[in-house]
């Protein structure tokens, strides 16, 4: 199998801008983990990934990214919830605790 690395080499306002989206997306995630977290304890369920696209409709990221997150998180917390009914113990992390 082939692979191929690319190199960016950004201007100053390419670099802000990208910084800037990935603090948005970083923001996202955590919001929607802790959106997850609270409906499970209010209702005992988890949203569903359409839910979650909702809620992030117009937070400032490109479409795609915003569902990508969506769908990321909701895999997330499906894969913690059968982790834990195998006895498997599983946390949450929000990316605070990885991107500082």
């Amino acid at each position: 199998m082939r692979t191929y690395k690319f190199r960016i080499y950004p201007s100053k306002k390419q670099e802000e801008l990208l910084n800037k989206h990935l603090r948005l997306a970083k923001n996202v995630w955590n919001e929607m983990l802790e959106v997850s977290k609270q409906m499970y304890e209010d209702f005992g369920y988890f949203p569903t990934k359409n839910t979650l696209q909702l809620i992030v409709k117009d937070y400032g990221l490109y479409s795609q990214t915003q569902q990508e997150i969506a769908h990321r998180i909701h895999n997330s917390v499906m894969r913690v919830f059968i982790l834990k009914k195998k006895g498997i113990n599983a946390v949450f992390l929000d990316s605070n605790q990885l991107i500082e």
